[in-house]
């Protein structure tokens, strides 16, 4: 993906994406996957998060590229590989029409939903949150949870209509706003320093900020807070899961879209703990100018824990 990355883009990622020395984020949360599946969905985990990258530079651009991407998003054959004018969009085609190589049916569904997230992402770049209520709901969109269900349906071959997705919404809805308020939890130093290094250029979407803000606590105060809303959302899923069952049989690729889901969030837990797109994000030092950088961002950090 690096190399590909660099060739369509003609700069490296800005992060490691997926990538962690204890495991791909595919390989931790996408257990059920099938074979010949797995290496495509990592390639799209890894794409996501490297142009997730490009959400954290100025606004303007993250709105580009997002409404850019949202244009192309579509199933692909070879004739539109072969069309491509730029190596972007060759790129771009080339991931596309390997997914329906493999699964058409799946392909079509799982393009549907990116297409609808790099939608949301590109209209709420300016949009301003001053509760967790109103925050939550926006936020399980933007971090990608229900694409990144699609990519675990199509990496498991789960078969599902919209209206069997509606009819469990309210067991998956728990368990969603548990994965996304984890990755604000271990994202939160890394997307804390790239915004002051933009100044007002960038944004800073966060659960820590708002609890910050609306409870007037410090970040590990914050973060506290966001642990135990973790765990309440989790019993949640559990509960409404096990009512669920419990009223009747079920369809079997139904159970297995809401077991997957637990799966996943074990798995993403696991990743982020030890993600080095999280936890080895600043620059190596290359002089004065960077070691005063760095060495600001920690008094900033200790200042606002």
């Amino acid at each position: 993906m690096e190399v590909d990355w660099q060739l369509a883009f003609g700069k490296p990622p800005f992060s490691p994406g997926c990538q962690n020395p204890r495991g791909h984020l595919a390989a931790t949360s996408l257990p059920e996957s099938l074979p010949d599946r797995i290496a495509i969905s990592a390639y799209i985990m890894d794409y996501m998060l490297h142009h997730d990258d490009i959400a954290d530079l100025q606004i303007s651009t993250a709105k580009e590229e997002h409404s850019a991407l949202s244009e192309v998003l579509k199933p692909r054959t070879e004739a539109d590989v072969e069309s491509a004018t730029t190596r972007k969009e060759r790129f771009q085609a080339e991931m596309l029409k390997e997914l329906s190589a493999i699964d058409e049916t799946g392909a079509k569904s799982l393009v549907r939903v990116w297409k609808q997230y790099a939608i949301i992402s590109a209209e709420g770049m300016d949009m301003k949150f001053p509760t967790m209520r109103e925050y939550l709901p926006y936020r399980m969109k933007e971090a990608g949870i229900p694409l990144f269900l699609a990519i675990a349906s199509y990496a498991s071959d789960i078969k599902i209509t919209e209206a069997e997705e509606e009819s469990v919404r309210h067991i998956m809805t728990p368990i969603s706003l548990s994965m996304a308020l984890v990755n604000d939890y271990f994202s939160w130093d890394k997307e804390y320093y790239d915004y002051m290094q933009k100044g007002d250029q960038g944004r800073l979407y966060s659960s820590i900020k708002l609890l910050m803000d609306e409870h007037h606590v410090s970040a590990a105060e914050a973060k506290e807070m966001v642990c135990e809303m973790i765990v309440q959302y989790e019993r949640e899923y559990t509960r409404e899961k096990e009512r669920w069952l419990a009223t009747g049989e079920r369809p079997l690729e139904l159970r297995r879209y809401v077991d997957n889901a637990a799966l996943m969030a074990a798995g993403s837990l696991y990743w982020h703990s030890s993600a080095p797109r999280y936890h080895d994000f600043l620059p190596k030092p290359t002089g004065a100018k960077q070691r005063l950088v760095e060495e600001l961002y920690t008094q900033r950090v200790a200042v606002a824990s």
